[in-house]
C-alpha cells in the first residue's frame, strides 16, 4: 500500500480538474477517432462488400486483410 500524504484542498481540486480533463479530452478524441472511421450504408450494401470480399478471400487466405473481413462479418452479422 502506498504511503499516505497531506494535501490541502486546493491542491486536490486541481489534481482531480487535471485528470477529469484528461479523460475528457481522450474520451472525445477517441470519439472523433471512431466517428471519423465509420461509413454509412445499407444491411444490402454491407452484404454485397461482404460477399466481394469473401470471394477475393478465396484465392488469397494467406492475406492479413482476409481474417479481418471474417470478423467483421460475424460482428456484423452479415454472412
Amino acid at each position: 500500500m502506498g504511503q499516505k500524504i497531506k494535501i490541502t484542498e486546493g491542491q486536490l481540486k486541481k489534481v482531480v480538474n487535471v485528470i477529469t480533463e484528461q479523460n475528457f479530452d481522450d474520451a472525445i478524441t477517441k470519439y472523433q477517432k471512431e466517428k471519423s472511421k465509420e461509413i454509412q450504408m445499407s444491411r444490402e450494401e454491407a452484404r454485397l462488400m461482404y460477399n466481394l470480399a469473401q470471394n477475393w478471400c478465396e484465392g488469397n487466405v494467406s492475406h492479413p486483410d482476409c481474417d479481418e473481413i471474417i470478423e467483421l462479418g460475424k460482428k456484423l452479422k452479415i454472412d
